[in-house]
């Protein structure tokens, strides 16, 4: 994986031992697709997003609360 803190592309292995890359280069910035999703959201009335349900967000927070608790 290319820069670790904003990747375009992904190597992956399958349970089969499948390789396969996942190449999705950024629309401008790194912001813009949240930006974009946001907006979408809110003119539709929608208070939680189907790519980044709130209990994806909370479980990211609390890995990297471990993660600091380790540092």
């Amino acid at each position: 994986m290319d820069d670790l803190h904003r990747p375009q592309f992904a190597h992956l292995i399958d349970i089969d031992g499948q390789n396969q890359t996942i190449h999705i280069p950024y629309e401008h910035d790194d912001f813009f697709s949240q930006i974009k999703q946001f907006t979408e959201l809110y003119l539709t009335g929608k208070s939680q997003s189907p790519i980044m349900p709130l209990t994806d967000s909370l479980a990211c927070a609390q890995i990297l609360d471990q993660i600091k608790a380790k540092i």
